[in-house]
């Protein structure tokens, strides 16, 4: 039998891109969003809790940013639209269930008769990596006070060493002055019974 009777005509196996491209994103864990020139969401492939889908579709992108990265990701979109660039941007936003969330995203232009019309934004939930930075950051900090707080014992504890050694050896000096005091009044008096030996031996022969 010819494979060519066996093989699907290109009609009923084809896939359309439009159809491709909504399962590609749809598929993706990541957020794909596209923003317009006036910053509202035109298309979002996924939403989460307690956010709905048609609520979404037209509302202002920074709805969803934390109100201290605002400026940042104007910026961002700015350099998108002004310059045509690739941009990669971090924010801190909404997460599920309304929690807090980093997202780590990067944002390309959209190309429409030579005009960038619109920008797509791809974002990836980081939150998990940020909690374990952070922690790693803090056990280093504590890493660091330990390290302190030993140097500082390991100081002490040799400055009590040091003196220590310099009291002993104060100690041994002392010691050593006395036994030489000790060593010369022992000459002394041996001179001195020597002397008077002598004087009774002169007197006698007198």
């Amino acid at each position: 039998m010819n494979d060519e009777t066996e093989r699907p005509s290109p009609a009923e196996g084809a896939v359309t891109e439009t159809t491709l491209w909504s399962s590609i994103v749809e598929f993706i864990p990541d957020f794909v969003i596209v923003v317009g020139e006036d910053l509202r969401i035109r298309y979002i492939n996924r939403v989460i809790p307690p956010f709905r889908h048609e609520e979404t579709i037209g509302a202002h992108s920074l709805n969803y940013i934390d109100p201290d990265h605002h400026e940042a990701f104007r910026r961002a979109l700015e350099r998108v639209f002004r310059d045509g660039e690739i941009v990669e941007h971090e924010t801190f936003g909404s997460g599920p269930h309304g929690g807090p969330a980093w997202y780590l995203s990067r944002i390309g232009p959209i190309f429409e008769s030579g005009r960038v019309v619109a920008a797509i934004v791809i974002s990836s939930d980081v939150t998990k990596i940020k909690h374990t930075e952070h922690a790693l950051v803090r056990a280093n900090e504590e890493l660091e006070r330990r390290v302190e707080e030993r140097t500082r014992e390991l100081q002490r504890a040799n400055e009590s060493l040091k003196e220590e050694m310099i009291a002993r050896l104060r100690s041994m000096k002392e010691r050593e002055r006395l036994q030489l005091r000790i060593q010369q009044t022992q000459k002394l008096e041996s001179l001195g019974v020597m002397a008077g030996g002598i004087a009774h031996d002169f007197n006698n022969l007198l």
